[in-house]
């Protein structure tokens, strides 16, 4: 069980980008980290980093969060409007979705992303959707971040642009039970 009368707890869903927005948002508190991610990288992780609680179960899910991140691995997630559901259940207070491949005039598509010795399917999103599909959940946008990267698609009917999003929980979504 955690304690966050005084701290903060943030759940970082891959890769880690976290500490400026963390430092902006919870200033004056001390926090717990804890990040889900595929075994191999737990495995690496605890050994690296073993002040940060590793998941690489659904486990994480069963508590909830004063931030949720996930930073460039939503668009790997072929139901990835139930992994944005489940996300902002657990978010007590803040979302933020980042380095998601966006387009803004057509429709949402899948392109191969070929790295590491290997191919991947991965989504680029309408920005339209993925907003509505966050606001859909009660979440409220915040602010949005210009990543800036441009890769490039071959073939693509649209060229993306990473981007993020900071949504916060409205009174109306309805309050979180903290961790534990």
């Amino acid at each position: 069980m955690f304690d966050t009368s005084n701290r903060w707890c943030l759940l970082v869903i891959s890769k880690d980008a976290f500490q400026a927005i963390r430092a902006s948002l919870f200033p004056q508190k001390h926090g717990h980290r804890l990040r889900k991610e595929i075994p191999l990288m737990v495995e690496a992780g605890k050994r690296l980093n073993p002040e940060v609680h590793w998941y690489a179960d659904e486990s994480c899910l069963d508590h909830t969060y004063d931030l949720v991140m996930i930073n460039g691995s939503l668009q790997y997630f072929e139901q990835w409007p139930d992994i944005v559901r489940r996300l902002a259940r657990v978010a007590n207070k803040y979302l933020f979705l980042t380095r998601l491949p966006v387009v803004d005039k057509g429709p949402s598509f899948v392109a191969i992303q070929r790295a590491y010795e290997t191919e991947m399917m991965h989504q680029q999103f309408n920005q339209d959707e993925v907003l509505r599909v966050v606001e859909a959940t009660g979440l409220q946008l915040v602010r949005e971040f210009v990543v800036g990267d441009r890769p490039y698609i071959h073939g693509a009917p649209e060229q993306c642009e990473f981007r993020g999003w900071l949504f916060q929980k409205t009174d109306s979504a309805g309050p979180g039970k903290g961790p534990g």
